[in-house]
C-alpha cells in the first residue's frame, strides 16, 4: 500500500480475455453519427436549389448543341466510363441500404424502441444514397456548370459518408477499447448477415468515395470556350496522378533515352498559364490602372496566387 493505492502482481503467464460484447456492442450516445450524412445532404440540396434559382435570373449562357452521343460532352471516353462505374456503385449502395432496412425491420436482436430508431435511420440513409445516385447521374456531363456543381456535391457527400463509417467501423480496429458500432453481438442470429452487409457497404463506399475519384482523369474545360487549346497533361491528370506527379512519366522516360529534348516533345503549355489569360486574371489585383485597389501590392500578389501558394 502506497498513498492509498494497492498494487496487485499478475503472473506473466495469465492471459486477460476481453468479453466479445465489448467488441461489437455500440456505446450509448446522445448523438448518432450516422445522421451526419443526412444533415450534409439536406444542406447540399438547399445550396443546389439556391444555385438553380440564381441561374434562372442570370443571363443565359450560349448553348452547346452537341449530340448526346458525342463523348466530348462527358469529358471523353475514360472519364465517361469512370462516371458510369460510379453511378453503378452508388445505386449498389441504395440496394445495400435497402437490404439493411429489411434486416432491421425483421431482426430480433434489438428492443422495439431501438429497433424503430434504427429502422428510421436506415430509411434515411437509403434516401441519402438515392440522392447521391441522382447527383452521380447529373454529374455525368462534367463539361457544363450544372455537372461540375453536381460532381462537387457528390464528392463531398461521399467523403462525409466514408469518414463517418471509417470512424465507426474501421478506426476501432486500431484501438483496444472502442467497439465496432454497426455490428450486433456475435451471439445474435443476425450477426453473419449484418457482418456481410457491413463489409459490402464499406467496400462499395470506399470504391465510390475514394478509389474512383482518385483515379478519374479531370475534364479539360478551356479558359476561353471560344478558343480552346490543346490540353496539358497536368490539366487532365487524375488527382492521384497529380499527387504522385506520374503525369510527367512519359516526358521523363523520353528524356532518359536521349541527350536533348526538342520543344515539340515537351507538354503543351496550359491555357490558364498563357500570358494573355494571366494578364486578365492578375492585373485586376495588382495594377491600379486595371482596377486594383490602392492597397499595397503585397496583398494583390497574395490574392492573385492564393491558390498556388498552399501547394508550393
Amino acid at each position: 500500500m502506497a498513498d492509498g493505492f494497492a498494487f496487485k502482481f499478475i503472473p506473466p503467464d495469465v492471459q486477460l480475455v476481453l468479453p466479445t460484447s465489448l467488441l461489437f456492442t455500440a456505446p450509448s450516445s446522445a448523438f448518432e453519427t450516422r445522421t451526419i450524412p443526412l444533415y450534409a445532404a439536406a444542406f447540399s440540396l438547399v445550396v443546389l436549389l439556391v444555385d438553380a434559382i440564381r441561374s434562372r435570373r442570370a443571363p443565359p449562357e450560349p448553348e452547346n448543341f452537341k449530340s448526346w452521343k458525342d463523348v466530348s460532352i462527358y469529358g471523353g471516353t475514360v472519364i465517361l466510363l469512370h462516371n458510369l462505374l460510379r453511378i453503378l456503385v452508388c445505386f449498389s449502395l441504395v440496394g445495400l441500404e435497402l437490404a439493411e432496412v429489411v434486416s432491421t425491420s425483421f431482426g430480433a436482436h434489438q428492443t422495439d424502441e431501438r429497433g424503430a430508431g434504427d429502422l428510421r435511420l436506415a430509411l434515411g440513409l437509403c434516401g441519402f444514397y438515392f440522392y447521391i445516385s441522382l447527383l452521380a447521374v447529373s454529374a455525368i456531363r462534367i463539361t457544363i456548370k450544372p455537372g461540375v456543381r453536381a460532381a462537387v456535391h457528390l464528392n463531398l457527400l461521399l467523403a462525409v459518408a466514408w469518414l463517418v463509417y471509417f470512424y465507426r467501423d474501421i478506426f476501432p480496429l486500431f484501438t483496444y477499447s472502442r467497439p465496432i458500432q454497426d455490428l450486433p453481438a456475435p451471439s445474435q442470429s443476425t450477426f453473419a448477415l449484418a457482418r456481410g452487409l457491413l463489409y459490402a457497404k464499406l467496400t462499395t463506399l470506399t470504391l465510390a468515395a475514394v478509389l474512383i475519384p482518385l483515379a478519374t482523369p479531370r475534364a479539360y474545360i478551356p479558359v476561353d470556350p471560344a478558343h480552346p487549346r490543346v490540353p496539358s497533361s497536368e490539366q487532365t491528370a487524375s488527382p492521384l496522378s497529380l499527387i504522385l506527379f506520374s503525369f510527367l512519366d512519359p516526358v521523363i522516360w523520353n528524356a532518359s533515352r536521349q541527350a536533348h529534348l526538342s520543344l515539340d516533345e515537351l507538354p503543351p503549355l496550359a491555357d490558364s498559364d498563357e500570358a494573355g489569360n494571366l494578364k486578365v486574371r492578375s492585373f485586376k489585383n495588382i495594377d491600379t490602372f486595371s482596377g486594383a485597389s490602392g492597397r499595397h501590392i503585397f496583398f494583390g500578389i497574395i490574392k492573385t496566387f492564393r491558390c498556388v501558394l498552399p501547394r508550393s
